[in-house]
């Protein structure tokens, strides 16, 4: 088998390593990032990590068995941890001339529009959007029995319990993950102008369809010239079991909104910036009634610097609210982060 990269005058590899006559691509990014301390946990992806103090390691194989088969796989490590596996599916492209692809195992996601380019290097800033990453209170195994059970965990997602289920203290889930994918099928299909283009997809997942989540959401994307903007907004909602009074009336609901922009000053040189509101729904308790969680705001803006085609570096500045709950609720942060991908 022969090697192939291509070398010039970058002092990193720019290209991914192409094994066997392209029948295997290797590629991968790593990006470190440092900010300053998170006492109210805005950036926290779970218990242990947060997205502004976080090294990310992706590593991905493509092996291509002819026009029709391809199998692709991810490995992903987070601070230096041990390689996880991310990704292994079966891509099929039944028709050469068309372009239709389907693909089983653990695909990719398909809700929400910034699900598509979570890699650091399609993130113009260093935070991610509140739907993407920041934690709600709910957890996937552990319920509250009341609403005063669950209006007494407002913004402690990073880590909160509730009185049945799993007793452990755990984070609980953002409204759309951008740190896992789906097992299951899913297909693709774009015309040829890609004026339409589509995904659906069919993953693993409970079968009572009495208690489930359930989301809805709408992006739109404009570029002209040197400008990109991006508006996304998602609406969720939970509907959990009635176990004791006050009852938590159903369905919970989470909305999301984001405005994001980019402006190019200059060849490898840009500017960004994001607004991010995440609200909730009223939930009546005994004394009290409130948002079933704490309400977030979310101002980011920074500059990104490309060091060579590959390799970038971004410094921005956050502005997080919290309306609610007993961690800190007004918290800026600043954060720089080093990209480099092949």
């Amino acid at each position: 088998m022969a090697f192939v990269c291509r070398v010039d005058a970058q002092t990193l590899p720019s290209e991914p390593i192409s094994i066997g006559g392209g029948r295997v691509v290797v590629s991968g990014d790593v990006s470190g990032t440092i900010g300053t301390a998170d006492p109210g946990f805005f950036n926290f992806t779970d218990y242990d990590h947060s997205a502004l103090r976080l090294m990310r390691v992706d590593v991905s194989a493509t092996v291509n068995a002819g026009d029709h088969f391809a199998v692709l796989g991810e490995v992903r490590a987070e601070n230096l941890d041990e390689l996880s596996p991310y990704a292994l599916f079966l891509r099929v492209k039944p028709w050469t001339a068309h372009d239709i692809t389907i693909q089983l195992g653990r695909v990719p996601p398909t809700f929400g529009a910034f699900a598509r380019r979570t890699y650091p290097a399609d993130n113009p800033l260093i935070g991610y959007p509140l739907a993407y990453q920041y934690l709600t209170s709910l957890r996937p195994d552990s319920l509250p029995a009341t609403a005063d059970d669950l209006l007494r965990r407002r913004g402690l997602g990073w880590l909160d319990r509730f009185t049945i289920g799993n007793q452990t203290f755990e984070h609980g889930v953002p409204l759309v993950s951008a740190f896992h994918w789906d097992t299951g099928v899913q297909m693709h299909a774009a015309t040829e102008n890609n004026i339409v283009n589509g995904t659906v997809a069919v993953t693993a997942g409970g079968h009572d369809r009495e208690f489930t989540q359930t989301a809805w959401g709408a992006d739109v994307e404009y570029s002209r010239h040197y400008m990109l903007l991006r508006f996304e907004t998602i609406v969720s909602e939970w509907r959990l079991p009635v176990v004791s009074e006050p009852a938590i009336a159903v369905p919970l609901r989470a909305v999301s909104t984001s405005v994001e922009g980019r402006y190019k000053l200059a060849p490898g040189l840009y500017v960004a910036a994001r607004l991010d509101h995440l609200g909730f729904n009223d939930l009546h308790g005994t004394t009290t009634t409130a948002p079933w969680d704490a309400p977030v705001t979310r101002a980011e803006a920074g500059i990104g610097f490309s060091i060579q085609r590959n390799l970038l570096l971004k410094v921005s500045h956050q502005y997080n609210t919290r309306d609610g709950g007993p961690l800190k609720r007004v918290e800026p942060q600043t954060a720089a982060q080093l990209v480099f991908w092949f």
